[in-house]
């Protein structure tokens, strides 16, 4: 409905926006920024919905905002951004075998990544945090869930 469209950005522009709003005088080591959608309407209206599909339109532009307030403040050269999501989804469900459910995206941008790179190796969400570890230069933890995904680097 328009009422869920309306609510929708308003939500997806305030997260947008708190963050650009902190980042001009926070420069943080990390930040973890979480959109709700476009779970909120794959489950309402259904995943590849217009309505999901309009909600992922959003999220991308929010995410513009945020790349841009990073190059702003000067930080972006020295940035990792990783954009992933915690499940797929397929009708209004996220259950099941269905390539659809237990495939997400996982995208990483940043000067130690390749550019234009298509991710080989099969990767898992909690690839993530070793990732994200190697990248901080923090020591790996002993038995953490999850490898380093080494293919992206650029060595």
């Amino acid at each position: 409905s328009q009422l869920d469209l309306i609510a929708g950005m308003v939500c997806v522009n305030e997260i947008s926006e708190g963050f650009t709003s902190y980042i001009k005088d926070n420069k943080t080591g990390i930040t973890l920024i979480h959109f709700p959608e476009p779970d909120i309407p794959g489950h309402k209206h259904g995943w590849m919905s217009v309505e999901y599909l309009e909600s992922v339109k959003r999220v991308d532009g929010e995410i513009g905002e945020i790349v841009e307030a990073l190059k702003k403040t000067g930080i972006y050269d020295q940035t990792l951004i990783i954009i992933t999501a915690d499940h797929g989804g397929k009708d209004k469900n996220h259950k099941g075998d269905d390539p659809l459910v237990t495939t997400i995206p996982w995208l990483a941008v940043g000067k130690q990544i390749k550019a234009n790179y298509k991710i080989q190796e099969q990767i898992y969400i909690y690839d993530t945090a070793p990732t994200v570890l190697k990248v901080l230069g923090i020591k790996q933890i002993k038995d953490i869930d999850g490898e380093v995904v080494e293919e992206i680097f650029v060595h």
